[in-house]
């Protein structure tokens, strides 16, 4: 939750109005949109006592729709808004990134025949952000994960190659004979002359 100045939400909000829910990102995301253009970078408060209970279940944002729009339409273009008023690249990144996997995961599930539109809409995603750093890989973990066919032949043949790898390099008796000559040909040799025991330290402070 965000505690911010009265005089800050009725400046903002006096001469705008919001549309129809879930199309941009002042629609879908109303109260971050508005703190990023009004109090960005300025100096805040953080309070970590009070405990805050969220209830999200039946509210139209979990609509499938609904969530295609907010992951494909109003996240991209609320992070443009974090962009314009100077949130550091890493973190856009990272942002970028995880609303990536999001739009992936309900893109990727969808129909290239479906009548609600999620797939033209996913497709519009692909083509305005799907470059953006950090999207790549939020989406192809996204397909990875999918039920596609490719996606299917991909995972069988990682996993293959990683017990392939796994044996090769770390299971059979070359791997673990070559690991065992490594450890022991890193480890610093033995010194004589260093004490081992309190009694060693004793004798050689006698002599």
């Amino acid at each position: 939750a965000h505690i911010v100045r009265r005089t800050i939400w009725t400046s903002y909000w006096a001469d705008r109005e919001v549309g129809e829910s879930y199309i941009d990102a002042i629609s879908t995301y109303p109260h971050t949109y508005m703190l990023a253009e009004t109090v960005l970078n300025r100096p805040a408060v953080y309070i970590g006592r009070p405990l805050l209970t969220i209830f999200n279940g039946a509210q139209s944002w979990r609509d499938p729709v609904n969530q295609s729009r907010v992951w494909m339409l109003g996240w991209p273009e609320l992070l443009e808004v974090f962009r314009r008023n100077g949130v550091e690249n890493s973190v856009l990144k990272e942002a970028t990134r995880k609303g990536a996997h999001r739009a992936g995961e309900i893109g990727f599930a969808s129909r290239f025949a479906d009548r609600n539109g999620i797939s033209s809409r996913f497709f519009h995603y692909l083509l305005l952000y799907g470059l953006r750093p950090g999207a790549t890989s939020g989406l192809w973990r996204s397909f990875l994960s999918s039920d596609r066919f490719f996606a299917q032949i991909l995972r069988r043949s990682f996993q293959g190659w990683n017990k392939i790898h796994r044996y090769c390099f770390h299971q059979c008796r070359p791997a673990r004979w070559y690991r065992s000559n490594r450890i022991k040909s890193s480890a610093p040799p033995n010194s004589a002359s260093v004490p081992t025991n309190l009694t060693d330290r004793c004798e050689s402070d006698n002599s």
